[in-house]
């Protein structure tokens, strides 16, 4: 009923919630995780700007990306909400850094999996999985010997926060009842099994289902989950239940297909 649905509601002044893949751990380091927590709002702008030139329809328009808030950061970079060409979306900005003793193939792999990812999330599109929209992959410091490369991606925006969080916050629980909101409940396990069913139709394995991997975005009728953060999925031939010699994922979430 109308008062289920309230109790699901969340502030939409949550924090985005995203999940750092083995990729971005991988090649971010250290000494740039620390120049990126000094960025200010209007310096990432800049060079996001730079990233999407090319969006531009006309001088006087302006670029169609536009930050408005920084929603949090990891090891990997920053997550910020923005417009883009009309949208309310979330960019995650992440910098691969070349490590010491790299020739720059170590370097190269990387990007390439997290790009394999990327191209993933944009070819699926489901109303209970998180849109990826766009994408941006270029060169830092042209020129030097060693570089970073930056990697801009731009996704639906999330605003109720992770499943992980409705959880810890007992948001699915009536207090005064002493019991779950059955209702919200359903409607989330039902949001779940409907992106996961899109995903399998498509040979797709998750490998690491879990709720800080499942988004909320907030509808006229509640909460909305979407499955989100696809660094460890399989695509499954055909004619294989079972993929051997690969074991990977989070303990108790592992997908039995691995």
């Amino acid at each position: 009923g109308a008062g289920a649905n309230s109790a699901c509601s969340r502030d939409t002044s949550a924090t985005y919630t995203t999940k750092t893949s083995e990729g971005d751990r991988d090649g971010k380091s250290s000494s740039h995780s620390a120049a990126l927590q000094v960025v200010s709002l209007e310096a990432a702008l800049q060079e996001l700007k730079a990233g999407f030139d090319a969006d531009r329809s006309s001088a006087q328009q302006g670029p169609r990306l536009e930050l408005t808030q920084e929603l949090g950061q990891g090891s990997y970079g920053k997550v910020y909400a923005a417009t883009w060409r009309g949208l309310r979306v979330a960019v995650k900005r992440m910098v691969f850094s070349q490590l010491p003793g790299d020739d720059g193939s170590a370097a190269a792999r990387r990007r390439a999996a997290v790009l394999q990812e990327v191209a993933l999330n944009e070819s699926l599109s489901h109303p209970n999985i998180v849109a990826t929209y766009s994408h941006d992959m270029r060169q830092l410091g042209q020129g030097q010997a060693v570089s970073d490369w930056q990697l801009l991606i731009i996704q639906e925006l999330c605003e109720g926060g992770s499943l992980l969080d409705v959880l810890v916050d007992c948001r699915l629980w009536d207090a005064a009842r002493g019991l779950p909101l059955v209702h919200c409940v359903a409607n989330i396990l039902l949001d779940i099994a409907k992106g996961m069913a899109y995903i399998h139709g498509q040979n797709i394995v998750h490998s690491d289902l879990k709720p800080d991997n499942v988004l909320l975005a907030t509808g006229s009728e509640g909460l909305v989950a979407k499955v989100a953060d696809f660094g460890l999925s399989i695509r499954m031939p055909h004619d294989k239940t079972h993929v051997s010699g690969v074991s990977h994922g989070t303990p108790l979430y592992m997908a039995p297909e691995v």
